[in-house]
């Protein structure tokens, strides 16, 4: 939590959707919406005029507000000025857009999160926001699910069990800073950072964005611990075992949604405390492991 209040941009051509998250984001007092457009051309003058923490945005609008006639918006070069001029300023998107190209083409420019608009927004929005702003990197369920769902690329690196280590918590805590992350596995923040580095370096990528679009893509979160090297490079604290991968908790017949009963429900962060948060794909529904078990009180 911020002594101050993260400052957000908000830009959407649809009046209500804008003024929707307007009035979400307002809900949140570690939020304060400083600036809000309606067209492409107003990114890049409110980035620079308010010089915010988060830039919250959509992807498809008109280019100018007063004539929609003059052509869409391109969204990709803009938000490449954007981190060119304000390498402080967070990109997250709330898009209808579910292409995988434009998806992968965000992340190589380093949009920090994505959502589709069919999200439930209300319930993770404000706290996504907020943990973005401390370093964190979001995906929601419905857009991991469409990366996991493309055509698999090919493997372009065999991974150390370290490294493997490091991915899997870099993919099951997005969301959180390198510093908590790097406690997941017992080891110093800048041991974990040097790690980072080589999956970059393997995975041919320059952001941590696109390490983990090209990861999922690569199922590397799928394969099984003897398919990792028995020897650590050097200088790792390697003997840290590799993380249990993102499965869905529907493994563990104990996990149920508190509201609908169904078991197809998946992790979603820590709460302040360090217990994990589980988030229903089948109705929404969000709560903490003892909220998800079977017999637990409905909401």
């Amino acid at each position: 939590m911020t002594s101050l209040p993260i400052r957000v941009v908000v830009v959407d051509d649809h009046m209500v959707t804008c003024a929707g998250i307007v009035a979400l984001l307002g809900n949140n007092p570690n939020l304060s919406v400083v600036g809000i457009g309606q067209a492409g051309e107003h990114v890049l003058r409110l980035l620079r005029e308010h010089e915010p923490d988060v830039l919250l945005m959509d992807l498809q609008m008109h280019l100018y507000e007063a004539d929609p006639r003059a052509g869409m918006f391109q969204p990709i070069s803009t938000l490449e000025m954007a981190r060119d001029r304000h390498p402080h300023t967070a990109v997250v998107v709330i898009s209808q857009e579910q292409d995988i190209y434009t998806i992968s083409s965000l992340a190589e420019i380093g949009v920090k999160g994505y959502f589709l608009k069919s999200d439930r927004l209300t319930v993770t929005l404000g706290a996504v926001v907020e943990q973005i702003h401390l370093g964190g990197t979001y995906f929601s369920p419905a857009v991991r699910q469409i990366i996991e769902q493309m055509p698999k690329l090919k493997r372009s690196a065999r991974l150390t069990r370290a490294q493997r280590g490091v991915l899997q918590v870099l993919l099951q805590y997005p969301e959180l800073a390198r510093t908590a992350q790097a406690e997941k596995l017992g080891i110093a923040p800048v041991t974990f950072q040097k790690h980072i580095g080589a999956l970059f370096e393997a995975l041919h990528v320059t952001n941590m964005e696109s390490c983990l679009v090209k990861a999922m893509r690569m199922r590397l979160d799928e394969l099984p611990d003897d398919d990792a090297p028995d020897v650590a490079v050097a200088g790792d604290e390697a003997a840290f075992a590799p993380v249990a991968p993102n499965r869905p908790p529907a493994e563990d017949p104990a996990l149920l949604c508190r509201k609908c009963g169904s078991p197809n429900i998946s992790r979603n962060g820590l709460t302040n405390s360090g217990k994990q948060k589980y988030l229903c794909k089948a109705c929404g529904a969000y709560g903490t492991s003892e909220q998800t078990r079977a017999g637990a009180a409905p909401m």
